[in-house]
């Protein structure tokens, strides 16, 4: 019988330290969940129709627009509710493709490179604006998640120029 408690604290011992070299050589990476916001902005015609100034054309949050989330294993989507929020799980490291979509407005998307999330899960980043009655594609560039928690987003140069797109 001490033969097998032996045995027995040896296996669990070896799965502790199994799971904490795992851990520490990243070769387990947690699952993070990265939420935000949709906005819409008002199309030129409502401007006009409207008549109001060019700078209230705030249009509230979007419900149901599709947000895409594709990465080499894996592709999943979720849509924002009445508010304009959703949230998403990334399920493992590695680059992804975030796409933003709803019919009758602007589509955004950009590269996520999940590379670590140091002791963070939860990730409230991204807010977006799409334009009503803008059927414009626009890759507003890269963000990464880094290995110490931190978020970096490196703008597209060609979404600079255009004023049809907005992320805060």
């Amino acid at each position: 019988m001490k033969i097998n408690y032996i045995k027995d604290m040896k296996f669990k011992l070896f799965a502790i330290l199994f799971f904490i070299i795992c851990f520490k050589l990243n070769i387990i990476s947690q699952n993070i969940t990265v939420s935000g916001n949709v906005y819409g902005m008002l199309s030129d015609n409502d401007l006009a129709l409207k008549k109001i100034n060019k700078n209230v054309n705030f249009g509230g949050a979007i419900k149901g627009v599709k947000i895409l989330v594709k990465g080499v294993n894996s592709e999943s989507y979720v849509y924002s509710d009445v508010t304009g929020a959703y949230s998403f799980v990334l399920p493992e490291k590695g680059i992804y493709v975030i796409d933003y979509s709803k019919s009758g407005y602007s589509t955004v998307w950009f590269l996520l490179k999940y590379e670590g999330s140091g002791q963070k899960t939860k990730f409230p980043v991204t807010s977006f604006i799409l334009k009503k009655e803008d059927n414009s594609v626009n890759d507003i560039g890269e963000m990464a998640i880094k290995d110490d928690g931190s978020l970096v987003f490196k703008p597209s140069t060609s979404s600079q120029k255009r004023m049809n797109v907005d992320v805060f």
